[in-house]
């Protein structure tokens, strides 16, 4: 089978960490003999494979949507969907593009389809929806975007050969969303490790961290609003041993909480308001918290072998979180929403888990709390996890290949 996968949009960690080991895993997959991987010129991939051709497509014009991807330049959601929409209605419609793309391939996958409009192929298509986040929380995207994130959602569960999920939770809320379509679909599941390259004891960390504290909580996520550091930031304030355990902070656009951030630099409204939270709540970059904003995968791998704990306060996910499996892995506990796509991925494993309920930041103290005070019991209990087997991505790959193949036969 040759099959063309269609990424429009690469996001930084947990999208670009899956979207290389799915491909890389499917190249490996004995029915299938080609892949066409088609990304944003922005996307800096870093894999090859006998198998893998990638092509990098490139801005409509200067100025266009890809380069304002980036969060340093434009991190607005509302004004990176519209300008990315712009962007590909012009690719969409230029002579024969993806035609041309999918012509000698046998099915097309379209691995992030949120946030794009729905484009005809002429070959059977099998989309990923990875979550509902953006239908779940509207205030991302704002009415009217939230309103157009719909419409272009049900176009993709309309007119798909088949609908793939990482998780029960994200085909329930498909449902409830679009409960006049039933849309069927394929559960699939995840391996959201780092590779074993990375989990070598004591990797070395760049003068970046010089100031990295000895003891610290871990959050790594970017500032969109599901990711809920409101709360999080309000139970930290109330956190009487926040200097000895101080909170430490890595994602995109995070580093607008450092101390030597420049405020004429934010170009989002969430960097205004976590900056304005900070302050009001009286905490210090620096003692209280320490926020180094993007980290690429073998310095996450360093942060989270030196944290204490590692801390999701997310209200919502995909399949899990990299975050989470990945501590666990290392034998780091975990402090965790209680939301169901968390119970659902971590069935069985949770032994290291304290769960606590996202929005009540009085919850989310005493779980610290309760942590530190019983802190080798949690430690043993997540390092007890470390030998629960997980799925492979070959394993994960082959589950796509037999949906692949179902839907170029049928």
């Amino acid at each position: 089978m040759r099959l063309l996968i269609w990424c429009p949009h690469v996001n930084l960690g947990g999208g670009k960490r899956l979207l290389t080991r799915l491909t890389l895993a499917l190249a490996q997959q004995p029915t299938i003999t080609k892949l066409r991987l088609v990304v944003p010129r922005s996307a800096d991939l870093g894999m090859t494979h006998d198998k893998l051709e990638v092509i990098s497509l490139k801005p409509a014009q200067a100025g266009g949507w890809l380069e304002k991807e980036r969060w340093r330049s434009d991190s607005n959601p509302l004004h990176i969907l519209r300008s990315r929409a712009r962007y590909l209605r012009h690719q969409m419609t230029a002579p024969g593009l993806f035609h041309s793309l999918e012509r000698d391939m046998d099915a097309v996958y379209v691995f992030w389809p949120h946030g794009v409009p729905y484009y005809p192929f002429q070959k059977p298509v099998v989309c990923t929806f990875q979550d509902a986040t953006l239908l779940d929380f509207p205030e991302i995207l704002g009415g009217r975007g939230t309103t157009l994130e719909r419409e272009r959602t049900r176009d993709w569960l309309t007119h798909s050969r088949a609908v793939v999920v990482s998780s029960e939770h994200t085909r329930q809320r498909l449902q409830v969303h679009f409960s006049d379509l039933s849309p069927t679909t394929h559960l699939i599941r995840h391996n959201i490790l780092l590779d074993d390259k990375l989990t070598e004891s004591s990797p070395a960390l760049s003068t970046q961290f010089a100031n990295l504290p000895s003891k610290f909580i871990l959050y790594a996520a970017n500032i969109n609003a599901h990711k809920n550091h409101e709360n999080l930031l309000v139970a930290w304030s109330r956190f009487a041993r926040r200097t000895e355990y101080p909170l430490v902070l890595v994602g995109e656009g995070v580093e607008v909480m450092s101390s030597d951030h420049n405020l004429a630099a934010n170009r989002y409204w969430r960097q205004d308001v976590l900056q304005g939270l900070v302050t009001r709540l009286g905490l210090q970059a620096g003692r209280d918290l320490f926020a180094y904003g993007y980290v690429n995968d073998a310095e996450l791998n360093a942060i989270q072998q030196r944290a204490a704990a590692t801390i999701m306060p997310g209200l919502s996910e995909g399949g899990g979180s990299y975050p989470v499996e990945e501590s666990l892995a290392l034998g780091v506990p975990v402090l965790c929403s209680d939301i169901p796509v968390m119970r659902e991925s971590l069935s069985g494993r949770d032994a290291g888990v304290l769960w606590f309920d996202p929005y009540a930041p009085e919850r989310i103290v005493e779980s610290l709390n309760t942590l530190l005070d019983n802190y080798p019991q949690y430690k043993q209990a997540a390092e007890a996890t470390r030998g629960i087997p997980r799925q492979t991505w070959s394993a994960v790959a082959a589950q796509y290949a037999e949906v692949f193949e179902r839907v170029t036969k049928s």
